[in-house]
């Protein structure tokens, strides 16, 4: 098991950068749940990919 035990400035970036990664998950997930649906009416329509999802996070 790993203790960390990170300074002030450390401890106060930590919560910030996890919020950041939960915020960014959430919303690929959300993204690619709406690219998904139309997929799964009409097959022929293509799936999404990591590189479409971070194309559009980039925008």
């Amino acid at each position: 098991m790993i203790k960390l035990e990170p300074n002030n400035r450390k401890a106060n970036y930590l919560p910030r950068a996890r919020g950041t990664a939960r915020f960014t998950y959430d919303w690929v997930l959300a993204c690619w749940k709406a690219q998904y649906e139309p997929h799964e009416l009409n097959p022929s329509i293509l799936v999404p990919n990591q590189y479409s999802l971070r194309r559009e996070l980039r925008q």
